[in-house]
């Protein structure tokens, strides 16, 4: 709810507290041209859209205006701009404080001879930066985590806020690394892929409301559970109520056995020829030496007609990797330490993935863990509510897009897991209908 307009039905905007689980204050959202005009839009946007991608470095948005003022021509809005917004909830006092820059203009419709639409779309200035600039720089005998930390700061001049409210961890090995000709947020990404600590295996690279950040998933276990969402109905009017109940849910990936093998979520194996020795050697990794969400992996021991079961078959992802690491005036590889190793976390993490809505919550953000209780369909006439014990547990939030429309906002969350609760069916492979039906 913007406090600076009048809406009809609502409590006054001088009222404090919180009235409706979507209620939200705009308390900035202004364009800073380029000679140094500011325009205030706060009375000509209809609809603010903000994005957060633990797979994607920077934060990214949309502005629908309705705009009766031409501030295109007024203002010769081209792409050298930038957007300052401060949101928040009322009396909450921790909002959503950034400044992006507008770097495209689309769906530019004229209603009427004063009225025209269009969507302003903005992101962080390091994602306009990454594209203006080249890296080529050698690193040598310097772990993983100091090279992001070098681009971040030197290639992309990150400061402030933005660059120590974040999560950081230190990695470990030496490498040495050239970086041949990248923007440096590919650069950034491509160093992400070969960094690995004692127990983390899958390390991101990514922006959100606290800034950026590169951690492991490991990491992200560690932090308590955020918040605990429901699909039920809502039989309460009180907003505070409300705040975990879930809108919308919609599942988008469950199993999928085919692609979980072809990826290595079940198990996998790396050929390495090392060029010094000249021989190779074999390592294969067992898919239940990862740290999980939940209890369990996806997949319970059931063998195949060749008594082979589809958990922990190193069979189902191969990588070859050339190394000179035995030679000991280098600094080694070491892709036994995080090329397979973040191909299966990967395979495992997007075992399941759903969507939900919640009402708007702007301190939801990409990394954080939240339990969801999904429920178990059931004949209306079933007497209280039913859980879905298996799907039902903890995920990792890996997208965040926070809509601002009217005079209530929604949180759409994007959400994987890598696990279920509890344990699945044991297997009787050995009993008759089984044994018959693998040989049909």
């Amino acid at each position: 709810m913007d406090t600076n307009t009048t809406n009809p039905g609502l409590a006054p905007s001088n009222q404090a507290g919180l009235i409706y689980s979507g209620d939200y204050q705009i308390k900035a959202l202004t364009i800073i041209t380029s000679d140094g005009q500011v325009v205030d839009i706060k009375n000509n946007y209809v609809e603010l859209n903000i994005y957060e991608d633990l797979f994607g470095a920077c934060m990214t948005g949309t502005v629908l205006m309705g705009d009766a003022l031409d501030l295109i021509a007024n203002f010769k809005i081209h792409g050298n701009e930038w957007l300052q917004i401060d949101i928040d909830k009322p009396t909450l006092d921790k909002p959503i404080q950034k400044v992006f820059r507008v770097y495209k203009v689309s769906n530019r419709e004229f209603k009427t001879a004063s009225l025209q639409n269009y969507i302003l779309h903005f992101c962080s200035e390091e994602l306009v930066l990454s594209s203006q600039r080249f890296l080529s720089k050698s690193y040598k005998g310097m772990i993983i985590s100091d090279m992001v930390k070098d681009v971040m700061l030197n290639q992309l001049g990150v400061s402030g806020p933005k660059s120590s409210t974040g999560l950081w961890d230190k990695t470990t090995g030496l490498f040495n690394i050239i970086i041949p000709r990248m923007n440096p947020l590919e650069a950034i990404q491509w160093l992400s892929t070969r960094a690995y600590s004692s127990d983390g295996t899958l390390f991101m690279f990514f922006e959100n409301r606290d800034g950026f950040n590169f951690v492991a998933y490991e990491t992200l276990l560690k932090i308590p559970i955020y918040q605990k969402y429901f699909k039920t109905p809502k039989l309460s009017t009180s907003a505070q109520d409300n705040i975990n109940s879930v809108n919308f849910l919609r599942i988008i990936q469950d199993f999928d056995i085919l692609a979980s093998g072809r990826y290595g979520a079940f198990g996998s194996s790396l050929l390495s020829y090392d060029f010094v020795n000249r021989k190779f050697s074999g390592t294969t990794f067992d898919p239940n030496n990862f740290t999980l969400l939940n209890d369990n992996l996806p997949i319970n021991s059931t063998k195949n007609r060749f008594n082979v079961p589809l958990l922990g078959n190193s069979d189902y992802l191969l990588k070859f990797y050339p190394t000179s690491d035995s030679d000991p005036k280098i600094n080694g590889s070491h892709p036994e330490n995080w090329l397979q190793k973040k191909a299966m976390k990967l395979a495992q993490l997007f075992q399941f993935k759903m969507v939900i809505s919640i009402p708007g919550d702007i301190l939801m953000k990409v990394g954080r863990i939240v339990d969801v209780e999904l429920p178990k369909a059931v004949p209306q006439n079933s007497a209280g509510n039913q859980v879905s014990e298996t799907r039902s547990g903890s995920y990792l939030v890996s997208a965040v897009h926070h809509i601002f429309i009217n005079d209530t906002s929604t949180t759409v969350m994007e959400l994987l897991s890598d696990s279920v609760s509890g344990t699945l069916n044991a297997p009787l492979d050995n009993s008759p209908t089984m044994k018959a039906v693998k040989q049909r």
